[in-house]
């Protein structure tokens, strides 16, 4: 044993190391946490500094691939959400980025998020069909013990983009999952809808439909009452055959035991199978029928995915006649869906959206909510169209919703303040509201326009409006006078509003004929077409009644 001070002082150097070490460890511990928060702020910084850059524009594609880049890499959730999020605002149909954003969440093990963006995706682009088997995988995976959920999805699936040329994978990936689940049946009757349904793989598919058949039993695939039916038939017809034989001359006389090979289960089946694939014979050969006449088109279509770059324009034409043919081979549902694929990859190209509008307004069947979910998308990608919001207002207006029609209309009133097709909507429109805006918008309109043409054109109106409407002759008149002198306005630049003028003075001076001749000979020497000078000189003949009789002296003879 050693003195107690001895051991005191070994006990105290042993403390000392110990403690050494564990400040050593700390020290450590802290370097480390020091090194992270100094990488993380460094990231954070690089991250800022290209989200700030973004701030001045947000439609440079390029620079928002460059920031959704780093933000996967560098794995800073809040900078991660940030970033998708609003590049998912400004680009919904890049299908690719609602992949990267979902599998970034379920990286961190954040599934709640991850579910919701797969869905906000297939939302945005339910057309996607690679969006539709990342997701239905995942499914398969994750909900084993969800059947019900999970068929109801992949029909989702298959209701959204089962007609799309290249979804095979999607329709097997349904297929071998029921296969899985030991649900023949189901499987079979999803086979019966894809051999409908010409898509690349047409001809495979009917392979893999007659290997099915023959590698499961048919009363799995068929059901037992229709098996026992199809079985009943086909072994009466043999014994039928049988006994033909039986009867036949060509045996030896007097030799009536000739051995008939009884029918085995095997040979049955066998017939089963065989003649169940030949009644779905004609249907695949329609079936490949519909893919040839197609097949020309889907193998010119480079691009069927968004992208910020134009499309060429043999592109274009080939989606524009691939279109015309859906028309005319007339299958709403296809025509529909063509039009959903092709706005995927010619989202800007403002006339497919007009053309979808059009055909949507022109079938029989109520399409009442996929005409006001176009109008949305069409106007978030084109939110400037004087066309679309034409369109959008007349919707809206004949829906009876005259405050969106106003908010529409006045919105398109700033960005196009000379347009004829607004103005007389604005007019109209507060026409039929009959409040006391109609005559100061005529004032507004007419102060504001800058082209004679238009001046003209809001003079013209404003004038028959307070003519025919208030009966304020000599008001409607000076307002056609007084426009004509300010705007300096020939009758060679309008011919309505001299037209109109003259109609005005012919009414209001009903005696005065001398005066009103010399208006329109005044006016007809002025104009150099030959055709407006005959229109004004029969102003100067007055209307013939039925009789024979003039409804007002002729100023000719005056």
């Amino acid at each position: 044993m050693l003195p107690r001070s001895l051991g005191t002082l070994e006990n105290t150097v042993n403390n000392r190391k110990r403690n050494q070490n564990q400040n050593e460890v700390s020290n450590e511990n802290i370097h480390w946490t020091l090194k992270r928060i100094k990488i993380e702020d460094n990231r954070d910084n690089l991250f800022r500094h290209m989200w700030n850059y973004l701030q001045q524009d947000f439609s440079k594609f390029h620079e928002w691939v460059n920031i959704l880049n780093v933000v996967d890499y560098h794995d800073i959730v809040d900078n991660a959400r940030m970033a998708y999020s609003k590049f998912l605002e400004l680009y919904p149909l890049c299908y690719g980025y609602w992949k990267k954003y979902a599998n970034f969440e379920k990286r961190n093990n954040n599934i709640n998020e991850f579910k919701k963006i797969l869905e906000n995706g297939l939302n945005a682009i339910p057309v996607s069909v690679d969006l539709w088997i990342y997701y239905t995988d995942y499914l398969k995976l994750e909900s084993n013990n969800e059947d019900v959920f999970i068929r109801k999805e992949f029909e989702r699936s298959l209701k959204m983009c089962g007609l799309d040329y290249h979804s095979d994978r999607l329709w097997f990936n349904y297929i071998s999952w029921e296969i899985e689940k030991n649900e023949i049946f189901n499987a079979v009757n999803i086979y019966y809808r894809l051999i409908r349904t010409p898509t690349s793989n047409c001809f495979k598919n009917f392979l893999k439909f007659q290997e099915f058949i023959f590698k499961n039993i048919p009363e799995k695939y068929l059901g037992l009452a229709e098996f026992n039916k199809r079985r009943s038939i086909i072994i009466e017809s043999l014994e039928t055959n049988q006994r033909k034989l039986l009867a036949s001359d060509s045996l030896p006389p007097g030799d009536d035991s000739i051995n008939i090979t009884e029918s085995t289960d095997n040979n049955i089946i066998s017939i089963v199978r065989i003649s169940f694939i030949e009644s779905w014979y004609n249907v695949h050969s329609q079936t490949i029928k519909e893919f040839e006449s197609r097949k020309i088109f889907e193998e010119n279509i480079e691009r069927t995915h968004f992208h910020v770059k134009k499309l060429k324009i043999d592109q274009i034409l080939n989606w524009e006649k691939y279109i015309k043919f859906e028309k005319k081979a007339g299958n709403q549902e296809r025509i529909i869906f063509l039009y959903e694929r092709c706005l995927v990859s010619c989202v800007s190209h403002e006339k497919f959206w007009l053309s979808y509008l059009e055909y949507l307004s022109s079938i029989n069947i109520d399409v009442t909510d996929l005409l006001i979910d176009v109008f949305k998308r069409s106007l978030f990608h084109h939110p400037k169209s004087l066309d679309l919001n034409l369109k959008y207002f007349n919707f809206s207006e004949n829906k009876g919703w005259i405050e969106k029609a106003n908010e529409t209309i006045t919105k398109l009133g700033l960005l196009y303040p000379n347009s004829k097709d607004v103005t007389i909507r604005i007019i109209n429109l507060a026409r039929r509201k009959q409040d006391e805006t109609l005559k100061s918008l005529f004032k507004h309109h007419l102060i504001c326009s800058q082209s004679k043409s238009y001046s003209s054109y809001i003079a013209v109106k404003y004038a028959r409006f307070v003519w025919k409407h208030d009966r304020q002759l000599n008001l409607a008149f000076n307002i056609l006078n007084d426009t004509i002198r300010h705007k300096n306005i020939s009758v060679n630049d309008n011919f309505e509003i001299y037209l109109t003028l003259v109609e005005l003075k012919m009414e209001l001076s009903l005696k005065d004929y001398k005066s009103v001749i010399k208006t329109i000979d005044d006016i007809i020497s002025a104009c150099k077409l030959l055709k407006d000078k005959i229109a004004f000189s029969k102003k100067k003949v007055p209307p013939v009644t039925l009789a024979g009789l003039t409804r007002s002296p002729s100023l000719i003879s005056a």
